[in-house]
C-alpha cells in the first residue's frame, strides 16, 4: 500500500515536470526593472548620506559593563543577573 502511494507520487511528479512550460523572459523588461532598482538604491544611499548623527538615540546614563556588579542590588555580575 505504501509502495503504491510512493509510486503514484513519483508518477505525478514526473507528469508535472514534463508538462511544465518554460517562462519566456523579455530582456528589455528585465533591464528596465534592474535600472529602476538601481535608481531607487542610489536615491536611498544619497538620503542615508545626508542624515545627521542627531537622529541616533543617546543614553541618559553610562553603559553598564558586563563584569560590573548589577545595579539591582543582588550582588551578582550584570551579565549573570539583569544582563542575561
Amino acid at each position: 500500500m505504501f509502495e503504491d502511494m510512493m509510486k503514484q507520487i513519483r508518477i505525478d511528479i514526473v507528469r508535472h515536470v514534463f508538462h511544465l512550460k518554460p517562462e519566456q523572459f523579455n530582456t528589455a523588461d528585465l533591464e528596465q526593472k534592474r535600472q529602476q532598482e538601481m535608481d531607487a538604491m542610489q536615491m536611498v544611499s544619497a538620503h542615508d548620506n545626508k542624515s545627521d548623527k542627531s537622529d541616533q538615540a543617546k543614553r541618559e546614563e553610562d553603559k553598564v559593563g558586563r563584569n560590573e556588579r548589577c545595579s539591582c542590588g543582588s550582588g551578582k555580575k550584570f551579565k549573570k543577573c539583569c544582563g542575561a
